[in-house]
């Protein structure tokens, strides 16, 4: 994996030229999950080794992940303190950076001192890391196996736990991926109990920090604060929520007739604080459990 070669993608654009980047890396990854011939979950220690790396390992360090070289041996770097679902993500993210240009040429630190989290919006993130997390989601939750166990499942906050167990990653991922594979319109968010960015001195309230949906939803704004009693708070006070109602307050229109699966998942920083956060599936009602995926 060394010279003057071109990376995996280079070759895979002269082989299908007009191809998207996206759809040529997910291939790559679906190949490569192929190659290793491993039913999920995938090691991702078994992957690295596949794609030349020596080791995967945990340091105390500020970024998620590093891909590096450390007397001649490629080696990646995963955060300590993140959650095992998370580092799996991560491993799968640091080999993808193996099947990108200029790899071949000078293997070096996958981090950008620039984007010291990885929990940024797509469009703040550079391509390159955009096109690596299409092909760790691809590495991690493959698509063909998933589609098979949602098959005969509503998208709910349920079925994401499920599969975030049985793939072993985290339940944002696994939400992640149920909204962009199930037929089904769905709508993953993430919520915690946070001050508003333009207000720091405020009171903090459960606010949308995250949206992931297909499918012909209002736009909810990231950071719109959550109204007191509504279905989206119940899981701070320990209640799991699984019900079918009419959602106020976080959109211009109220979401009606929606079903809506909520849970309190707090995680703690890499600074030792814990946060309360609820994670939250939303799809049009009907079916729930009668539904297939496809």
């Amino acid at each position: 994996m060394t010279g003057l070669v071109d990376s995996d993608l280079e070759q895979a654009r002269r082989e299908s030229p007009g191809a998207l980047d996206a759809d040529l890396v997910v291939a790559l990854a679906r190949r490569a999950v192929a190659d290793l011939g491993m039913p999920p979950p995938v090691s991702p220690v078994l992957m690295a080794s596949m794609r030349g790396v020596s080791r995967v390992e945990e340091a105390d360090m500020p970024w998620a992940g590093c891909l590096m070289a450390d007397d001649g041996e490629l080696v990646i770097r995963l955060r300590a303190s993140d959650v095992p679902g998370r580092k799996r993500f991560t491993a799968f993210h640091e080999i993808m950076h193996t099947f990108m240009p200029g790899f071949a040429v000078v293997p070096q630190y996958r981090c950008d001192p620039q984007y010291p989290d990885d929990d940024q919006e797509p469009s703040s993130k550079p391509a390159v890391e955009e096109l690596c997390d299409l092909g760790a989601a691809e590495m991690l939750l493959p698509r063909a196996e998933f589609l098979a166990d949602m098959t005969g499942s509503a998208p709910t906050i349920s079925l994401a736990s499920t599969l975030a167990i049985r793939y072993e990653a985290s339940l944002e991922a696994a939400g992640r991926r149920v909204v962009d594979l199930h037929h089904r319109p769905a709508m993953l968010i993430v919520l915690e109990v946070a001050a508003k960015p333009s207000a720091p001195r405020e009171e903090p309230r459960l606010r949308v920090q995250l949206v992931h949906a297909h499918g012909g939803w209002p736009f909810i704004p990231r950071h719109k604060s959550v109204p007191e009693g509504s279905p989206l708070a119940r899981p701070l006070a320990g209640e799991p929520v699984n019900r079918t109602c009419t959602l106020d307050g976080i959109a211009d229109v109220p979401l009606q007739d929606v079903h809506v699966g909520a849970v309190f998942a707090p995680y703690t920083d890499r600074t030792g604080v814990e946060h309360p956060r609820v994670v939250a599936m939303i799809s049009r009602a009907g079916g729930e459990g009668r539904g297939h995926a496809g």
